[in-house]
């Protein structure tokens, strides 16, 4: 089945028909364990991979190179369980310097599968990494290898080791983002708008990465937000402003017409999920990782996203106009032409808060069939950000 095909496969389902056949397909693997052998295979998890598949993956460009042996390291779980790799080879293979020290994430459990294969976000963060990292120089992580297999909701994806040979710091909430980091943070995301604007591929060669509105819809569905965010408010209410919380029913309604704006507003990439813990600093270059939600949309999902989760609220109060106006020059430069105004920006960047704030109600009282998603410190604090944002802004004033 073709990977267009595919992602219409899972956007057909229903959430209870997606859940058995999830389950089956677990049950499946724990009575016949498969091992990943050939460059086709995905793994069922990271302790399923062989020589012969790291070999079919990392040496297949370098004649009688092969891999000797491997070792899993650490890692971590959330949205997938990602592991540190280490790998030996052969004469050829270290003579061609290919890399030793790697990061894998994978999906081996029922809540990992089913927020990357039910939800379709493993097609978009393959098609990312396959074919529209490799047209970027910015600083995000590169891809040795990016695969799915939909019918098994199993993904694999190995990464060069951002640690490798350079200082390298993940950010959390209580990273100092600074002005100039900052302001490298907004230039990097206009790169990457600017880069794929209004580009015809969308409908043939980057086909596969859905359009946003489209994306939105069926992760609503898929992970009952119509619930978990009325459980999310009810949970946050303590950092969540008075104006908000008694307006609440008026977010829906903001909430649809952010969604709706993408189908109007001039197609790009967008990362769709840049808060704070997505990003890092590398020998003071701030990169961007996790790209899991990539789609195509408005620019102002990711900008608005950023700047109110990525910043203090006294600093997003004192910097955003700058930040905005920063943007604003630095995409049409990067466009050729100008093809956004400060009029036009500000009212979409304040729109689309409101679906930034969905994101972290869902993760704060998340569906069953999700795992736990993020720390409820940092939680909390990202939907005190947010909510902030849009009563200084008077979002629901829309």
């Amino acid at each position: 089945m073709s990977s267009a095909g595919q992602g219409e496969l899972v956007s057909e389902m229903t959430t209870q028909e997606a859940v058995d056949r999830l389950n089956a397909q677990i049950a499946r693997e724990e009575a016949e364990p498969d091992f990943a052998r050939d460059y086709e295979d995905v793994p069922r998890q990271i302790e399923a991979i062989t020589r012969e598949w790291l070999t079919a993956i990392l040496c297949r460009n370098v004649v009688g190179a092969e891999v000797a042996g491997f070792q899993l390291g650490d890692g971590s779980a959330g949205t997938s369980v990602r592991r540190q790799l280490i790998v030996q080879y052969n004469a050829k293979g270290r003579a061609a310097g290919l890399p030793e020290r790697l990061f894998t994430k994978s999906t081996p459990t029922f809540h990992t599968r089913y927020i990357n294969g039910i939800t379709g976000t493993m097609v978009d963060e393959a098609t990312f990494f396959n074919k529209l990292r490799p047209e970027l120089g910015l600083e995000a992580p590169v891809s040795v290898h990016a695969a799915y297999d939909i019918e098994r909701f199993r993904a694999i994806f190995v990464f060069e080791d951002l640690t490798v040979g350079r200082e390298t710091e993940f950010c959390t909430a209580q990273t100092d983002v600074t002005l100039d980091r900052a302001q490298q943070m907004t230039r990097l995301m206009a790169e990457y708008h600017g880069h794929f604007w209004e580009d015809p591929r969308f409908d043939t060669t980057f086909g596969d990465l859905r359009p946003m509105s489209r994306w939105w819809r069926h992760i609503h569905k898929m992970l009952d937000r119509d619930t978990t965010h009325e459980a999310g408010m009810d949970g946050a209410i303590a950092v969540i402003p008075s104006g908000i919380m008694q307006r609440r029913q008026d977010i829906w309604r903001v909430y649809w017409e952010a969604v709706d704006e993408h189908d109007k507003a001039p197609r790009t990439l967008i990362h769709n999920d840049p808060h704070i813990g997505n990003w890092y600093i590398s020998d003071g270059r701030m990169g961007l990782c996790d790209w899991q939600c990539a789609c195509v949309g408005s620019w102002a999902r990711d900008l608005s996203y950023s700047i109110t989760c990525s910043l203090p609220v006294e600093n997003r109060r004192a910097w955003e106009a700058e930040l905005l106006e920063l943007y604003v020059a630095e995409l049409n430069r990067n466009v050729g032409r100008q093809v956004l105004s400060m009029e036009e920006a500000w009212p979409l960047y304040r729109q689309q808060m409101v679906l930034a704030l969905y994101f972290w109600t869902d993760v704060l009282c998340h569906s069953q069939n999700l795992p736990d998603m993020q720390p409820r410190e940092l939680t909390l604090e990202l939907i005190k950000r947010i909510t902030i944002a849009m009563d200084d802004l008077r979002v629901l004033d829309r």
